[in-house]
């Protein structure tokens, strides 16, 4: 499963508001090989975008393609576990850093667990701790900060196709750190197949170049980062 995300046309209003439009006629595209960032207020519709691409709600109007294939058509099993997500709040289990890494691919290899981390910029510090990766992080990661939470969930969504920031990653992570992340992510997403999404309340204009691609009626700022 691979190729450029296309939205053409969205609108969509959640079930229990269905007179409050959240999105009109979003039309955007993730472009494999970039990292395409949705930009907006709390609200704005960032997080809703991804939640229609994971299908936990259909659009009511429009289409969502990958490689212009509508989702509708893909094995929902598939496609979500196609996508990785890390949210504002990192998930992270009871069980060693390495375990937290390989979950959702159970075939990963030690050294692709390793690389994996060293894109996340999370292999140096976990090579600080007194079990390095077999070191256990405790109920929701309590033994780590939430800085390196986020870099060890990261690690986890770099074996998928797309990857997908939460809102306030920025606030977890420095922006400078935030820049460096993301220019790991365009390396290891320089391939024809894969792209990359960040969604943000704000981005400093000193870590990031940043190019304005296109807009929404609901203020939604679809940028491409230039790195």
């Amino acid at each position: 499963m691979n190729g450029d995300i296309q939205f053409e046309n969205i609108d969509f209003a959640y079930p229990a508001r269905p007179d409050a439009l959240v999105l009109r006629n979003l039309t955007l595209t993730a472009r494999t090989g970039e990292i395409t960032a949705l930009v907006g207020s709390s609200g704005s519709g960032k997080s809703t975008c991804i939640s229609l691409l994971l299908r936990f709600y259909e659009p009511l109007s429009g289409r969502i393609a990958i490689h212009d294939h509508s989702i509708t058509s893909c094995n929902l099993k598939q496609l979500r576990q196609n996508i990785g997500v890390v949210n504002q709040e990192p998930i992270l289990f009871a069980t060693s850093i390495y375990e937290n890494i390989r979950f959702g691919k159970e075939n990963a290899t030690r050294m692709e667990i390793e690389e994996a981390a060293r894109q996340a910029n999370a292999h140096d510090f976990i090579m600080q701790l007194p079990n390095k990766y077999d070191t256990i992080v405790g109920e929701r990661g309590v033994q780590l900060s939430g800085g390196e939470k986020q870099r060890v969930v990261l690690a986890r969504a770099l074996y998928t196709a797309f990857a997908v920031s939460g809102s306030k990653l920025t606030e977890r992570i420095r922006a400078k750190a935030f820049a460096h992340l993301l220019r790991q992510e365009v390396a290891f997403f320089d391939r024809p197949e894969n792209s990359s999404g960040a969604i943000c309340n704000r981005l400093s204009s000193d870590a990031l170049a940043i190019q304005q691609m296109t807009g929404t009626r609901l203020g939604i700022i679809c940028e491409s980062i230039a790195t």
